[in-house]
């Protein structure tokens, strides 16, 4: 009942005034130089803010969410339906429907949570013997439900938290579980399965500044794909995250943060590998390809694309990088010697291996190939629509671009010959050059000003939970070019994407 009447009551959502700063701020650190500074808001609210509508929080969010709200909360994404995906990512908000079945998951997960918080310090931090039922009720719940709703809460909403607790002592029930009704309640609260923003003025498409709570929800779901930290909730109750300097300083600190690794398992991963899970060798060809090979193929690319992610050095350089990340399993099927365990290990890369860049790890090979065969039509598809973000003309066809990787496998594996007959690895990008071999291929790649749009027009989709609009084309062309001027370093395209004013600012109107 209590998840039938909040879900009834979806869009009856408020929010309550700022509340006062509390505690003592985090100390301010020194940027670093390499920053760019962010724009001025209110300028850059000029330029239309594009459309982000409510947003469900996807499987990984709710439980990165659960996760860092109570202490040894329970997993619960493997129980859920899959999230639908838009434009190769589950975080677009158009995508993240609500079905009967997932609700009544989440309201057995609420239970098991409701029941988890319980015993956790940090959630029932006072005793009503001591410190009185309301008082320490109202402590209890005001505290927890402005984490769980990312959000100060509303006076009325806080009287109606602490009256499910009154109620159901009246009705005999323990001050445990009164207030594990409410616990529950607020755990399936909209404020809490969705990322809600409004807008002073609904009917307006004039853009606004995104409140403290609402741009420390973005930043936090952006980059870490959980909700936001002491930190950030700190700076918000202050009115002081929306301040430039202190807005960058936050996201170089969340960028250095180990939560930061959900750029990596989100973004990268739904970007770069997003077939990689349902790829089915045939077995009777590929006897060597196993569950655990499969593993060890996305620890590498995940590795070896993190280190671009987070180290100062060119995006541009994953096409050719002379170096990756091997366990024992993955060296053995590179034939790379003297590497054993299930530890990664960063490995340098020489010309006889075959290997260097993305193009030739076995993640991407395989994923892209038939179950009995490698595919040069799905290897070109692939490039074209996930890097260049293009499609092959009518003049050439996907297998144009894909040719050049006939010496791997399917599964990945280096082959001087096809059945006995020379390979054939030349082949041609659209609008590019022809190239012979994948270090050719690489190089064409490379020096494609395709792909640094490309990248910054996912990155930007992935930020913002939306496909790109007609409006932004200006904004991602723009991004592009400080990209460029920034040696391709990734973090300096994060700060470019989370300092616009498609990222700082909505509209109504919708």
């Amino acid at each position: 009942m209590i998840g039938c009447a909040l879900m009834a009551s979806a869009m009856a959502c408020s929010t309550g005034d700022p509340a006062a700063p509390s505690g003592a701020l985090p100390a301010r650190p020194v940027p670093p130089a390499s920053l760019p500074k962010a724009p001025d808001v209110v300028s850059a609210a000029r330029e239309d803010a594009g459309t982000v509508t409510i947003r469900r929080l996807n499987r990984v969010e709710y439980d990165n969410t659960v996760r860092d709200l109570i202490a040894n909360a329970p997993s619960f994404a493997a129980s859920f339906p899959p999230d639908d995906g838009a434009g190769g990512f589950t975080n677009v908000a158009d995508a993240l429907t609500m079905s009967p079945l997932l609700f009544e998951r989440y309201e057995a997960a609420a239970d098991e949570l409701a029941s988890a918080a319980l015993l956790d310090p940090t959630v029932v931090t006072c005793d009503p013997r001591a410190l009185g039922g309301d008082a320490c009720v109202t402590q209890i719940l005001g505290h927890f439900a402005k984490r769980a709703w990312r959000r100060p809460v509303a006076a009325d909403e806080l009287t109606r938290l602490v009256g499910m607790v009154r109620d159901a002592e009246t009705r005999g029930l323990t001050f445990a579980e009164g207030l594990h009704l409410a616990l529950e309640s607020t755990l399936l609260s909209v404020s809490f399965l969705f990322r809600i923003e409004l807008d002073p003025d609904p009917a307006s498409d004039v853009p606004h500044p995104l409140t403290e709570y609402e741009l420390a929800s973005r930043l936090s779901y952006f980059l870490w794909s959980t909700m936001p930290d002491d930190v950030l909730f700190a700076y918000a109750d202050a009115k002081r995250l929306s301040e430039p300097a202190t807005f960058e300083r936050e996201v170089h600190r969340m960028l250095k943060d180990p939560r930061a690794a959900a750029l990596v398992d989100d973004f990268a991963s739904q970007w770069l590998l997003q077939t990689l899970s349902g790829a089915t060798p045939d077995a009777a060809v590929f006897p060597g390809f196993d569950e655990a090979l499969r593993a060890s193929m996305g620890a590498e690319t995940k590795a070896f694309v993190g280190s671009f992610l987070f180290e100062d050095q060119s995006l541009l350089d994953v096409f050719d990088a002379p170096f990756t990340y091997l366990d024992g399993r993955m060296a053995a099927h590179y034939g790379i010697p003297g590497l054993t365990g299930t530890r990664l290990v960063r490995v340098p890369l020489w010309p006889g291996t075959h290997r260097g860049g993305l193009l030739t790890q076995a993640s991407v090979l395989t994923m892209t190939s038939e179950a009995d065969h490698m595919s040069p039509a799905r290897r070109g598809e692939w490039i074209l629509a996930e890097l260049l973000c293009t499609a092959a003309p009518g003049e050439l066809s996907p297998s144009d671009a894909g040719a050049p990787l006939e010496h791997y496998d399917a599964i990945g594996r280096w082959r001087d010959a096809d059945h006995g007959l020379p390979i054939d690895a030349t082949g041609k990008l659209p609008a590019g050059p022809a190239v012979d071999g994948a270090a050719a291929l690489a190089t064409a790649i490379k020096n494609d000003a395709r792909f640094p749009a490309c990248a910054t027009r996912k990155l930007f989709a992935y930020a913002l939970g939306r496909a790109p609009a007609p409006s932004d084309a200006q904004r991602i062309a723009d991004l592009t070019v400080a990209f460029a001027r920034s040696g391709h370093r990734t973090r300096d395209l994060i700060m470019g994407i989370v300092t616009s004013s498609a990222f700082r600012t909505r509209h109504g109107g919708q």
